[in-house]
């Protein structure tokens, strides 16, 4: 059996209309190796739609130079999408807090801010599947609570460790199941991450949340049960930060 919804507002199957787009951007990281391993993730995340169905025309891939003002310029472009699509908006990288005590995705030079995301977001009519794939993530869903969104964050609001595994495991995961419902992707991407912690025999220092339609945060499972349980996940790296330096989290 797949996975049993037990959410209003998180539907079971998610069609894709022809117009659905997706854009994963790879915001500012440490070392090259840490770049190098992000990238993979979105070149995964990109094969992933293409395999859920959307076309390879409205698949994008910002990793190179990215910038604020880059990412709101693609969130415009989703404006020109319909109410029937889907848009997915996928952020890797590191999170942190403006001065003003905002949450801001990290890239170079001005950060894009909670408030950033979700202005551009409103002008967008498609149903939005948003997931924050950062440390930090979790200061980002206040600023979502709107119609058709659903958002997930792989960490909660502070607290939590810069390089979480749960972003790894919902890539692998998505991969291996590109069909797979949002809170699906979730859930087991939840499963996997505890399981890596167990297996660690360390206390678990990041927790996934899951923002539905009516604006309710949730925690794993996100009111869903799986039946199977998600598959083995390759040995984790120890805790701790990515390889390269940890990054400030007060940003300009």
């Amino acid at each position: 059996m797949g996975l049993c919804l037990l959410v209003a507002g998180l539907c079971l199957c998610q069609s894709v209309s022809a117009e659905s787009a997706a854009w994963i951007v790879v915001g500012m990281t440490g070392q090259s190796a840490d770049r190098d391993e992000l990238t993979g993730y979105a070149r995964e995340v990109q094969s992933a739609f293409a395999h859920r169905g959307l076309a390879s025309t409205n698949i994008h891939l910002l990793s190179e130079s990215v910038t604020r003002d880059g990412i709101l310029a693609a969130l415009g472009d989703a404006a020109k999408l319909d109410h029937s699509d889907d848009f997915w908006l996928v952020l890797l990288g590191h999170s942190g807090r403006t001065q003003g005590n905002q949450a801001a995705f990290q890239v170079p030079g001005r950060r894009l801010t909670a408030d950033d995301l979700r202005a551009a977001l409103e002008k967008v009519p498609a149903r939005k599947w948003i997931f924050i794939g950062t440390d930090r993530g979790g200061a980002f869903l206040p600023a979502l609570k709107m119609p058709d969104c659903t958002a997930l964050s792989a960490t909660e609001e502070q607290g939590e460790v810069d390089s979480p595994r749960f972003t790894g495991n919902w890539v692998r995961l998505f991969a291996e199941h590109p069909r797979a419902s949002f809170a699906e992707s979730a859930a087991r991407a939840s499963e996997a991450t505890a399981a890596d912690y167990e297996r660690l025999q360390v206390l678990q220092a990041e927790h996934a949340l899951l923002l539905d339609t009516n604006g309710v945060v949730l925690r794993a499972p996100f009111g869903a049960t799986t039946n199977p349980p998600a598959p083995p996940a390759p040995p984790p790296r120890p805790p701790g930060a990515y390889r390269g330096r940890q990054l400030s989290s007060a940003v300009n």
